[in-house]
C-alpha cells in the first residue's frame, strides 16, 4: 500500500510541478507532494519488505529465534537452550529468557508463527503457555 501511494503522490508531484494549477501555491504542493511519494517508496521498500535488513521481522531456526521489532531497533537472537518459557495469547507473544531473565513481547504474529512455535516449543522442550 505504501508503495502505491508512493508512486500516486510522486505523480501528483511531478503534475503540480510540470502545470501552473494554483500559480501561487503549486510549486510548493508540488514539491510537498514529491518529497512525500519519495518518502513513501523508500519507506515500502526498506521498511516493509522482507529481504530488507531494516524491516521488522521474525526468523525462526533449528537453532533459535530472530526478533526485530521495528526500523531503527536492534536484531535480538535468542538460542533455544536459553529461552525459559514462551507465552502465546491470540494478540501478543511473550519470550523469556534465562540470560538475564529478558523478556522479549510481540504484538504482531500470525496464526501461521503461532502454529509453528508450538510445534517447535514440543520439540525443543519449552515451556508454552497458550490460549
Amino acid at each position: 500500500m505504501s508503495l502505491f501511494l508512493g508512486v500516486i503522490f510522486t505523480i501528483q508531484g511531478i503534475i503540480f510541478l510540470l502545470r501552473d494549477i494554483l500559480p501561487a501555491y503549486g510549486k510548493t504542493i508540488g514539491i510537498l507532494l514529491l518529497i512525500y511519494g519519495v518518502a513513501n517508496i523508500l519507506l515500502s521498500y526498506f521498511g516493509f519488505s522482507e529481504n530488507s535488513k531494516i524491516s521488522p521481522k521474525i526468523i525462526v531456526s533449528e537453532e533459535g529465534i530472530s526478533i526485530k521489532k521495528g526500523i531503527f531497533s536492534n536484531t535480538n537472537f535468542f538460542h533455544w537452550k536459553d529461552v525459559k518459557s514462551l507465552s502465546l495469547r491470540e494478540n501478543k507473544m511473550e519470550l523469556e529468557t534465562m540470560l538475564d531473565n529478558k523478556k522479549i513481547a510481540l504484538t504482531d504474529y500470525n496464526t501461521d508463527l503461532k502454529l509453528f512455535l508450538m510445534r517447535l516449543a514440543g520439540e525443543k522442550n519449552i515451556p508454552l503457555t497458550s490460549q
